[in-house]
C-alpha cells in the first residue's frame, strides 16, 4: 500500500529529529564564546586580525535575482519584499508573490499592505492569498508552473508556541512540507551543467533557536542540494520592511528591520539533487505516457463508435 504524502513526510521529519536528537545540543552563545577563547593552542590567546587580513574577509555577493528569472514568492506578509524586487526591475511580469492569510486578514494585521500590493501589480506582478506554502501544488495557478527562484522569506509558523521542543519541531514540519512541495515547481537543472536549474531561496535570522531547526538537513530530506549560503543584505531590498508573522504590533515589533538586522540573517539556497532531478523527469516521462495511452484509448473508443452507429 501506497503512503499517502503527508505520512511520508511525518516519517522523514521523525527520521530527521532521531539523527538531530543523538548530536551535541547548540550552546547559547555566551557558551560558545568561552569556548572559543579556551580552546587557544596552549594558553594562548587568539590574535586580532591585522586590517590587511580584515580587507580580506570583506566580501561582497552579487545580487541573487535577475528581471528574466521566473520568481514565486511564499509566506509574504505586507508584501513590501514583492514590491522591492519588482521595483528594483521595474517589471514584475515574471513574478507571483503569495500570501498564507487571506486578501481581508493580511489588510487587517498589515496596515501598510495595500500600498504595496497596489503598487506591485501596477508593475505586472500578480498577487495570490490563501496559499499554502507546504500545499502549492493543490493550487490551480501554480499547478503546472516552473520557476527559477522559489522564495521564503523568515518562515514561521506564528503559533506562540512557548514549549521550545516544540516550537523547533513545528517549523520544521513548516519548512520540510514547503521544501517538498516546491521541489516539484522549480524549472529543471540543464544537463551540462548541475549547478543552475530553479533554486529555492529562504531567509533566516542567525542564532537561536533557528540554527537548531536544521535547515540544511531538512532540505537534503526532501531532495536538495545546497547550493550556497549568502548574507541577506536590506540593502539589496531598500523597500522591504520585516513583519512578524502575527503583523504589526505596537510595543513589540520593531521598525527600520531592526529586528532582523541584528540577527544577521542569511539565505540559503537550494537546488533539486541530481538523483531527485532524474526521478521527477522519469516521473513526468510515465505520467506522459500513462495520459498518451489513455487519450489514443479514448480516441479507439470513439472510432468504435462511429463504425457501430454508420452499420446501425
Amino acid at each position: 500500500m501506497v503512503k499517502p504524502k503527508k505520512a511520508k513526510l511525518r516519517d522523514k521529519l521523525k527520521s530527521f529529529i532521531t539523527k538531530q536528537s543523538k548530536r551535541p545540543k547548540t550552546a547559547t552563545a555566551g557558551q560558545s564564546g568561552h569556548a572559543s577563547t579556551s580552546r587557544g593552542s596552549k594558553g594562548a590567546s587568539p590574535q586580532a586580525p591585522n586590517q590587511q587580513q580584515k580587507k580580506k574577509q570583506v566580501h561582497r555577493f552579487d545580487f541573487p535575482y535577475s528581471a528574466t528569472n521566473r520568481i514565486l514568492l511564499v509566506g509574504e506578509g505586507n508584501f513590501s519584499f514583492a514590491h522591492s524586487l519588482a521595483a528594483t526591475f521595474k517589471d514584475a511580469s515574471n513574478m507571483i508573490a503569495t500570501a498564507y492569510d487571506t486578501e481581508s486578514v493580511v489588510y487587517q494585521k498589515y496596515p501598510d499592505a495595500r500600498h504595496h500590493i497596489n503598487e506591485f501589480r501596477k508593475l505586472g506582478g500578480q498577487a495570490m492569498f490563501d496559499v499554502d506554502a507546504t500545499k502549492l501544488e493543490k493550487r490551480r495557478l501554480l499547478k503546472g508552473k516552473q520557476f527559477d527562484r522559489i522564495v521564503f522569506n523568515f518562515p514561521h509558523v506564528g503559533l506562540g508556541i512557548k514549549d521550545r521542543d516544540r516550537n523547533i519541531h513545528s517549523n520544521q514540519e513548516l519548512l520540510l512540507g514547503f521544501f517538498s512541495s516546491a521541489s516539484g515547481l522549480l524549472s529543471p537543472v540543464s544537463p551540462g551543467d548541475k549547478t543552475t536549474g530553479g533554486e529555492i531561496h529562504v531567509s533566516l535570522k542567525s542564532g537561536l533557536p533557528y540554527d537548531d531547526w536544521g535547515i540544511r538537513g531538512l532540505a537534503r530530506k526532501a531532495g536538495l542540494v545546497g547550493k550556497a549560503t549568502v548574507p541577506f543584505d536590506l540593502e539589496w531590498f531598500p523597500l522591504y520592511q520585516h513583519r512578524r508573522t502575527l503583523g504589526f504590533k505596537t510595543g513589540l515589533s520593531v521598525g527600520e528591520n531592526q529586528e532582523i538586522a541584528e540577527k544577521h540573517p542569511k539565505i540559503y539556497m537550494f537546488l533539486r539533487s541530481p538523483s531527485a532531478e532524474q526521478s521527477l523527469q522519469v516521473g513526468n516521462e510515465t505520467r506522459g505516457s500513462s495520459s498518451t495511452k489513455k487519450r489514443n484509448k479514448r480516441y479507439r473508443d470513439e472510432e468504435d463508435s462511429e463504425s457501430d452507429e454508420s452499420e446501425c
